[in-house]
């Protein structure tokens, strides 16, 4: 996904909303008054007053208040009138935002309130704690765990807190009476709050509570009775409630939902509806109750109660009778409902939590349509008995129902609602005996008396409002009629919804704030979204909330890219036409249409409504553009995405930012008439011809400036389109099109991914969205979490091969603490092999039971005698959690593995599929990753293990990326196994030539298969079977002897025939002209003189042989020169096993070919060429070189040689003389010994067994070899690249690597491939989407019903930065930034902690290890290697908080909203890398980070400044966010915090932890102390932060190589500020330059002063080692007059040219982090 923004900031109304421009205040009221005209004024009361600073904060009453009383280090005795003084405060404040921040800044909930809360607390002291907790909430801050309630339940702390259940029950017994109606809402939201919490076993218990069976005492019997018939088990259930009722007791549970539905219908029916004008704050209750409803029936644990309550009292449609969802103000309101609409008619079993089929939807709805008729043919046969009789399908739409029943009389409609137990008249009027507001009995169960604080005389008055509401018969008939139509008609099913729903966002989405709000969303009220919680309806339900999260946050980016381009190209009515739009700016990813035009419709598919596939033709011209844009566009390709939009400019150009216009007068403003999303097929030139081609080779260059791009409008649109256009045509529309606009490649995946969830809900059959049964119900948030532990599964594997993974006998002893015993006999070496045998019961259900270890050893078989044979083994000391995690991961079931900074993630996921790939060799593995970088550090380690490299395949653009000189995407691991196959079949007939036989056995795969099977293997055979019979000690040799002779005579026999094979087939060639004679005569070896096109060939050959005979000639000489050399210093280790000396074989070569050069030939002998000239006929080329020739002569007489002296053994002497001279009896009886003559000799020393395993250890090699020329097969078979790319991925590689971005883009392709796969390993998987998590589990089609993946291993950390999500409001309130990891680890999931790092100094890791509950240690290397037991060099300690104050009289700045930098920070920061540099330190080895992209920009123009042009300083490794910088790490970190008004968002932890934890040796943190030490979450950390100097403490003597202990600060030179940093380093400056120079003064320079809005006055910057005046400055608020200007767009640096957009060519609004963009 595209860029990064700040994630869950828990602080952020603070950074947000401290805003001190006065003009983006006014941006931000004029954007809520967007959001609903009539209510915005009320809306904007909500957040009445400036979020104050923390200057202001600490000036603050509240905080002065806090500070004498919980916050004091002696607290006074509690006083319960505080609270009330203070709640007072904040209600006549309206509950004020800043006042709120300021009290939970404080501390207040868990300082005071909290700890104070008893049974007696007043009503304000538990409405204080409400409050509390939602702003808590609100801010992303921790709250359960704040106040001690979030745990697991243990014998310290019980499940049933009475504390905890007091509180809820006084909070369900809150009068509504004696609340306003914004208490009302803070309650409502409370609700919301704790119903989303239901991980925490404390609160899921107290929310559960009040939705139970009990509240089914308040259906009608009827619909009770027909409720239990349909699902048995709930008999049982009911029986046993009404036994609970009787007891009496449960008021509260049994009446509780029920009396706030009908507090809340008597609210909005009787209150609300009349009103001409709704409050704010009454509007903002409405729809937070009914986003409490829809919360109630997304999750099943409360659905299958709740839901027939809702329906008995018809919520939905009482609620649009009202009128206010067709109000302005009530559009919100309106989509709340239409979402708990869809929900309330979610296809589901409630009580199985099975979907439901299309055949039971369909049953269901005929069962009410029957049941419907046979109602109107008994008892209504006069009026309805002609509806009784027809056809369902002619009476289960709306508009015929509503022309059946609109006509029938009241009462009939009374008793169809009665008879079809949809409603009671008696409960509707008031009065019905099974009312709990009434004292009769159900069941015989008391009524209640108690009814929210309502008793008496109330309840009267209650029942005569009830029957007021009703007494209009217009109004209570036309409830019932929409009654019944609501329960009989037939509701579209979700699979066609699904497929008519479109992908590119329109106009209307794109500027609707209720579903694409503003970006600084704070919480502050509902949004007509999904929510992504612990629990979900069905896997469909999961895929639909996620894809429409995921397709409005990509409809926001959309946004905001539209918007800024608009702005650039500036459209104008043109005066001169009346409809036409002239555009004065320009941008360069826009270009203006010149004709648009429908090409091909399609018709729809067999069941389908929209059509197939929609084909449009779009011109546009490129002329005019500059050629860095033009070149951009003329590189658009297939899959990219267009928006093409219809604008009616208005009269003046829009002046101004894209924020302070508000989002529903954007439209207005810039004349958008409409906006439509394309994909692109292909592009054409003037001419017609593509010039979009994918493949490089076929691609034309264009023609002309005229492009025509045939592309695929959404078929869905079109056909909406159509519906809407029905009488204007679509022409009106489609035919307005003006402007055309493009986005990067990297941001336009968004169509694919969305396509690929749509297709996975498209599945009727069920067979897309398949999970592993062992994690469908973990996956959906229900059932036992550790359910899916390997241990707590049938499929455990009990032996499991280990391999490599133990390095010693000790290593595996420690690596299983809690083992009842392991039997390892001494002495075992590795590789180890560990049975698990069980020794008992397991403690409990989720624990593991104990075990005994037997543990045993094997030798691992010679692979070859070559070196590339030996095997590749592990050198990391795993430990004991490590083990677990492995063993974990190989066996079947889910692996959670949560890895904290530098604990060996990454190694242990790379052993993982190291076991797998040995253990399971036909099984395959898919990695998957969020970022390239991530996926390249494991995919290099995998390569360097002991896993074949033809088996591995890296997907996706990011391969490039990889570091290594091999390429293993796609089409290289083609390449390479083409190679390989001509490098195998080279051996096999270097093989075949050694037994003597031809080489044409080697002509394909095929026939070297053959070759192996009769002449190999049944040599190999012969071997085994005359070992047998000699006997070990060669005892029986001499009976074998004989037929071993006779072999070998006629091995001899067929090289002799061979060679003298090659002889005459040379010898055909030899009337051919050389090369010198074709040169001095072109027509030599003609018959006759050929013609003059037939000359002019031969001239041209006669200058490419000329050429070819230079290049001959040096590569000649140049290879004699080598020969001498090593002639001159003959190689010992050549020479033979017998001592044989053959040094001056290499001299006697050099001077035969020094003779045979000075005959005139290179290498000797005249090379023979055809002199037809055709082409391929090359002198070099095959069947007519003369190297080829000497080759073959060389070989022959190297063979005779063999042959004479077979390698050392003279096959006359006897078997007795052999073995008596030290051959052993494999030696003797070895077949293929010349074949292994290029081995490393000796091959065999005459010992038995080792001769025995040389042998064996050939014969495997063979083995390997014949086994990858038959994997080769398939490759020689396919005759196409594309062909045999998808077979390496289908069927040959075993380890497939790629993004999990690549996986959503290319799941149709893997589908239509009929990719399989076993096992899924995810890394970074606390940094993925939950629907980007799924995806790849779906890459293959499931086998009849049943998933093929056996294990799922997650590694991943919660503690760190969850996935980046751009939108606030899909971030804070769809919770889309949600991971599955994370969500599993909500729900209790059992995992493995990796409790050992081995990153950083133990002193540095400290900084974060706490947030690991004090669980995560130190690998010894930290303690004992040479770097981590020296300080840094220069630098008194190895981490320190350098306090930065005001600089030139500021702190932060903002030149744009939210585009923070501190120039002190970054002067201060820089410096200190200046002198870091300056004592020694590599650049490459420093890191400068921080919080912000506008502290960043700033970063790289001051070192850009101060160093780039300094070749003695030079840049650092990286500038780079905390965000980007995840995953990343470096010796010596220098951190930026940025902030001195507010703390940022810093204050989220996980942030936090990244930040400290990217360091190894040294940490330097620049910041305002005092505002960062009065946070409560950043307390630990400061406070270790503060046991040292807070001002930077130098060494100043020192070099960057020390020997000074880090627990010695050494003679410290404390720095106070800026200036003091920089005349220190101007000291060491001049130090240097002596030092270097001693009798040349250094010159001095004065620094440039740097241009205003910076600073307001030269800064003494020292001239640091060099005399080069500085470039100017570029980027940031830096920046000097250039002819482009870079721009920070969502944390990319893209180039702007200046004339892209005139008065609108401001910087876009930037994010404070930026998210990395997608490489797919």
């Amino acid at each position: 996904m595209a860029d990064e923004r700040p994630i869950a900031d828990p602080f952020d109304a603070f950074e947000e909303e401290a805003v001190e421009d006065e003009q983006q205040v006014d941006a931000e009221k004029k954007s809520l008054d967007a959001v609903a005209p009539a209510a915005a004024k009320a809306r904007r009361q909500k957040r009445r007053g400036h979020v104050p600073t923390v200057t202001q904060i600490l000036s603050h009453e509240l905080t002065k208040l806090a500070n004498a009383s919980w916050a004091s280090a002696a607290p006074p005795p509690f006083t319960p009138q505080l609270i009330d003084d203070i709640y007072g405060t904040l209600r006549e404040s309206d509950f004020d935002l800043s006042k709120m921040m300021i009290l939970e800044y404080s501390g207040y909930l868990e300082g005071h309130l909290w700890p104070h809360y008893g049974d007696e607390a007043s009503l304000t002291h538990v409405l204080s704690i409400v409050v509390m907790i939602n702003e808590k909430v609100r801010q992303g801050v921790e709250v359960w765990e704040t106040i001690g309630v979030a745990f697991k339940a243990t014998a310290a702390m019980p499940q049933d807190d009475p504390k905890v259940r007091s509180f809820f029950r006084r909070v369900f017994t809150i009068p509504a009476e004696q609340l306003s109606m914004k208490e009302q809402t803070i309650l409502t939201t409370f609700l919301i709050n704790t119903f989303q919490s239901f991980e925490q076993p404390r609160i899921r218990k107290e929310g559960l509570s009040v939705c139970s069976p009990l509240i089914w005492h308040h259906l009608t019997e009827p619909v009770r009775d027909s409720l239990i018939s349909e699902h048995p088990p709930l008999q049982k259930i009911w029986r046993s409630t009404l036994k609970k009722l009787q007891k009496g007791g449960q008021q509260l549970e049994r009446d509780y939902l029920h009396n706030q539905l009908e507090s809340f219908l008597l609210f909005i029916e009787e209150t609300l509806a009349p009103k001409a004008v709704i409050d704010g704050d009454e509007l903002a209750y409405i729809e937070r109750f009914v986003e409490w409803m829809i919360d109630l029936l997304n999750q099943l644990a409360t659905r299958r109660w709740f839901r027939p309550l809702l329906q008995s009292k018809q919520f939905e449609v009482r609620c649009r009778l009202t009128g206010i969802s067709e109000r302005e103000e009530g559009k919100l309101f309106g989509q709340l409902l239409d979402i708990l609409r869809f929900y309330e008619g979610f296809e589901i079993n409630d009580h199985t939590g099975e979907p439901l089929s299309h055949l039971e939807i369909s049953e269901r709805h005929y069962h009410k349509m029957q049941q419907f008729q046979r109602v109107c043919f008994h008892t209504y046969p006069d009026t309805l008995k002609d509806v009784s009789l027809r056809s369902i399908s002619s009476i289960d739409s709306r508009d015929s129902l509503s022309s059946i029943l609109t006509p029938l009389p009241l009462d009939t409609l009374a008793g169809l609602t009665e008879q079809l137990h949809l409603i009671r008249m008696a409960d509707l009027l008031g009065g019905g005996d099974n009312d709990s507001n009434s004292n009769s009995t159900a069941d015989g169960v008391p009524g209640s008396k108690l009814v929210n604080g309502v008793t008496g005389e109330k309840e009267k008055e209650k029942e005569k409002e009830t029957r007021a509401r009703w007494r209009s018969p217009k109004t209570l008939k036309a409830f019932l009629v929409e009654v019944i139509i609501s329960r009989l008609e037939r509701r579209p099913d979700q699979l066609s919804q699904i497929r008519s729903m479109p992908l590119y966002p329109t106009q209307e989405v794109l500027w609707d704030p209720n579903l694409v709000p503003a970006e600084h969303y704070q919480g502050e009220f509902s949004l007509a979204l999904p929510k992504l919680n612990l629990q979900f309806l069905t896997i469909h339900d999961y895929l639909l909330r996620n894809f429409k999260l995921f397709r409005l946050e990509s409809t926001y980016e959309i946004r905001e890219h539209l918007e800024d381009v608009i702005l650039r190209v500036r459209p104008v009515k043109d005066v001169t036409v009346r409809t036409a739009t002239r555009f004065e700016g320009q941008a360069r990813m826009a270009v203006t249409v010149e004709d648009f035009s429908i090409a091909v419709v399609k018709k729809p598919k067999v069941g389908e409504t929209v059509p197939s596939e929609v084909r449009a033709e779009v011109v546009y011209n490129l002329g005019g553009l500059q050629p860095h844009i033009r070149r951009e566009w003329e590189e658009l390709r297939q899959f990219d995405v267009l928006f093409m939009l219809a604008m009616m400019g208005s009269e003046e150009p829009v002046q101004g930012r894209v924020g302070d216009i508000p989002i529903t007068e954007f439209p207005e403003k810039f004349g958008i008439i409409a906006v439509r999303g394309a994909e692109i097929i292909e592009i054409c030139d003037e001419d017609g011809h593509v010039v979009s081609d994918p493949n490089p080779m076929e691609r034309r260059p264009p023609r002309g400036h005229m492009r025509t791009a045939r592309i695929l409008l959404d078929p869905a649109q079109y056909q909406l389109d159509l519906d809407a256009l029905k009488d204007t045509g679509l022409e009106e529309l489609y035919g307005s099109f003006n402007l055309l606009v493009r986005r990067r490649p990297e941001e336009n995946n968004f169509k694919a991914i969305l396509q690929t969830i749509r297709s996975i809900m498209d599945d009727p059959e069920g067979t897309q969205a398949v999970v592993p049964d062992w994690l469908h119900d973990l996956f959906l948030g229900y059932g036992d979490p550790g359910s899916a532990q390997y241990f707590r599964l049938d499929t455990q594997i009990p032996d499991i091969d280990f391999l490599d993974t133990f390095l010693d006998r000790s290593h595996l002893t420690e690596s299983f603490p809690d083992a009842e015993g392991v039997t390892i006999p001494e002495g075992l070496s590795p590789p180890y092999r560990v049975k698990f045998e069980r020794a008992g019961d397991p403690p409990s259900a989720d624990q593991r039971p104990p075990e005994r270890l037997a543990v045993t050893t094997y030798t691992r078989p010679n692979k070859g005698p070559y070196p590339e044979c030996a095997y590749r083994v592990n050198g990391v000391r795993f430990t004991p959690a490590q083990v677990e995690a492995i063993r974990s991961g190989v066996n079947p079931g889910l692996t959670m593995v949560v890895g904290p900074p530098g604990t060996g993630k990454t190694d242990t996921a790379v052993q993982i599929v190291n076991l797998l790939y040995h253990n399971f060799p036909n099984e395959r593995t898919l990695l998957v990753a969020h970022s390239n970088q991530a996926l390249n550090d494991l995919f290099e380690k995998i390569v360097a293990l002991d896993i074949d490299e033809r088996y591995l395949l890296r997907l996706g653009r990011g391969e490039r990326l990889l570091e290594m000189d091999k390429d293993f995407s796609k089409w290289g691991r083609v390449n390479h196994m083409l190679l390989r196959r001509i490098e195998c079949l080279d051996k096999v007939g270097r093989l075949a030539t050694s037994l003597g036989l031809s080489s044409d056995v080697a002509y394909s795969c095929e026939t070297a298969a053959h070759f192996y099977l009769y002449h190999i293997v049944s040599r190999i055979e012969e071997y085994r079977l005359n070992l047998t019979k000699a006997g070990a000690d060669g005892s029986n040799l001499a009976s074998i002897w004989p037929k071993v002779q006779r072999a070998h005579e006629k091995e001899i026999r067929k090289h002799a025939a061979e060679r003298e094979r090659r002889r005459r087939a040379r010898g055909i060639k030899d009337n051919q002209p050389t090369i010198e004679e074709i040169i001095e005569n072109p027509y030599a070896g003609k018959r006759k003189r050929p013609g003059k096109s037939a000359r002019e060939r031969l001239k041209k050959r006669r200058q490419e042989l000329m050429h070819q005979l230079a290049e001959e000639r040096l590569q000649q000489k140049l290879a004699d020169m080598e020969k001498r050399k090593k002639a001159m210093v003959p190689d010992q280790a050549e020479a033979e096993p017998d001592g044989d000396n053959e040094a001056d074989a290499p001299m006697a070569d050099t001077a035969q070919q020094e003779q045979q050069q000075q005959d005139g030939v290179p290498g000797g002998g005249d090379k023979k060429v055809d002199t037809n000239g055709g082409e391929g006929d090359h002198p070099m080329g095959e069947g007519g070189s003369e190297a080829a020739g000497e080759g073959e002569e060389e070989e022959d007489e190297e063979q005779d040689m063999i042959d004479e002296e077979r390698m050392g053994i003279d096959y006359s002497k006897t078997p007795e003389d052999l073995l008596a001279s030290g051959h052993s009896v494999p030696q003797l009886l070895f077949p293929f010994r010349e074949f292994f003559a290029d081995a490393p000799q000796p091959l065999f020393t005459g010992d038995h067994q080792h001769d025995l395993d040389t042998a064996e250890g050939c014969f495997k090699y063979f083995e390997h070899l014949f086994k990858e020329v038959d994997e080769c097969h398939a490759f020689e078979l396919l005759r196409n690249q594309t062909e045999r790319a998808n077979y390496l991925l289908t069927k040959h590689a075993k380890v497939i690597a790629m993004t999990c971005t690549h996986a959503a883009l290319t799941r149709h392709n893997l589908i239509d491939l009929r990719f399989k796969y076993d096992n899924l390993i995810m890394e970074e998987s606390a940094q993925i989407l939950e629907v980007e998590t799924f995806i790849p589990m779906l890459l293959q089609q499931s086998e009849r019903g049943v998933s093929r993946l056996k294990r799922v291993v997650l590694i991943g950390d919660h503690h760190q930065l969850p996935p980046v999500v751009k939108n606030r409001a899909f971030q804070r309130y769809g919770h889309l930034d949600q991971s599955l990891f994370s969500r599993f680890v909500r729900l209790q999931t059992p995992t493995v902690l990796l409790d050992k790092q081995g990153r950083a100094r133990p002193e540095i890791a400290t900084l974060y290890n706490w947030r690991y509950e004090g669980r995560l240690g130190d690998l010894p290397k930290v303690t004992a290697e040479p770097e981590y037991l020296t300080a840094n060099g220069g630098l008194c300690h190895v981490y320190q908080f350098v306090d930065v104050g005001d600089f030139d009289g500021r702190g932060e700045s903002a030149p744009q909203p939210f585009f923070y930098q501190n120039l002190g920070e970054a002067e201060y920061m820089v410096a200190l890398y200046m002198f870091m540099r300056l004592i020694g330190y590599p650049a490459s080895k420093i890191t400068l980070l921080t919080t912000y992209n506008g502290q960043k920009a700033l970063l790289n123009d001051v070192v850009r400044k101060r160093c780039g042009w300094n070749p003695n300083i030079g840049l650092p490794a990286k500038i780079e966010t905390v965000d980007r910088y995840q995953g990343q790490q470096n010796d010596y970190v220098l951190l930026s915090l940025v902030r001195t008004n507010s703390v940022g968002h810093i204050r989220d932890i996980r942030r936090l932890v990244v930040a400290m934890s990217r360091a190894r040796l040294g940490l330097y943190v620049f910041g305002r102390l005092e505002l960062f030490d009065q946070c409560m979450e950043l307390a630990h950390v400061f406070s270790l932060f503060k046991e040292r100097p807070t001002q930077l403490a130098l060494e100043f003597s020192e070099s960057f190589q020390t020997d000074r202990q880090p627990s010695e600060s050494g003679t410290a030179r404390l720095v106070s500020d800026v200036e003091a940093m920089w005349r220190l380093l101007d000291d060491k400056n001049q130090e240097i330059v002596k030092r270097n120079a001693p009798t040349t003064a250094p010159p001095s320079f004065p620094p440039p002063p740097l241009p205003p809005p910076a600073a307001a006055r030269p800064l003494p910057i020292p001239d640091v080692n060099a005399v080069r005046p500085p470039p100017g400055l570029r980027g940031g608020v830096l920046r000097e007059q250039d002819d482009t200007q870079q721009v920070d767009q969502g944390g990319e640096t893209m180039q702007l040219d200046e004339g892209e957009g005139g008065a609108a060519e401001e910087l876009p609004k930037p994010d404070e982090t930026e998210r990395p963009m997608s490489d797919e």
